[in-house]
This record gives C-alpha cells, sequence and structure tokens, in this order.
C-alpha cells in the first residue's frame, strides 16, 4: 500500500492504523475494527473487532453500533443474544 509516497506492508499499516486510533480519530478507530474483523493486514480476531466496535459504538458511530448489533445477532466474537443485538441495531437506526 502506498500512502503519500511511502511504500508500507500490512504491518506498518496495521501499527499506524493503531496510532492514528488510539490518539482518538475516530475513522481510523472504525477502520481497526474492519482490520480484525475481516482478518485484512492481520488474522481476523472476533473478540477484539468486538472490543474496538463496542468502544466506538458507545461513542455513537452508527456504523459501529449497526456491526456490533450483527456480531450479537449471529454469536461472531460474543454469544448469541438478539436482545443485545436489538438494542444495538435501535441505537444504529439503519
Amino acid at each position: 500500500m502506498y500512502i503519500s509516497g511511502f511504500c508500507m506492508d500490512n504491518k506498518e499499516i496495521l501499527k499506524w492504523t493503531k496510532l492514528f486510533a488510539e490518539s482518538g480519530c475516530s475513522e481510523d478507530e472504525y477502520e481497526l475494527c474492519l482490520i480484525y474483523y475481516k482478518g485484512e493486514k492481520t488474522a481476523k480476531n472476533y473478540k477484539e473487532a468486538v472490543k474496538r466496535f463496542r468502544k466506538l459504538a458507545e461513542k455513537g458511530n452508527v456504523e459501529a453500533q449497526f456491526n456490533l448489533g450483527n456480531l450479537y445477532l449471529h454469536g461472531t466474537g460474543v454469544q448469541k443474544y438478539l436482545g443485545e443485538a436489538y438494542i444495538w441495531f435501535s441505537l444504529s437506526r439503519y
């Protein structure tokens, strides 16, 4: 991947995405959620995806709320719990 003329491998992309996400950049926080969920640039890690989606969802990010609801609906990375899925879907207003 090229960013501003620099070529970075997946390890570097993950490192910088984490750094920006942890500094509070919501776009990078969401990107990091997707990286763990989809297994792009690192191995899939649903538990980490749930943790990060929840953190962002609690800040009011509707995309994270919807995705967290979906994880609870299907029991991906968490125990399947329809009540929790309903709450997150309702908050997301999708």
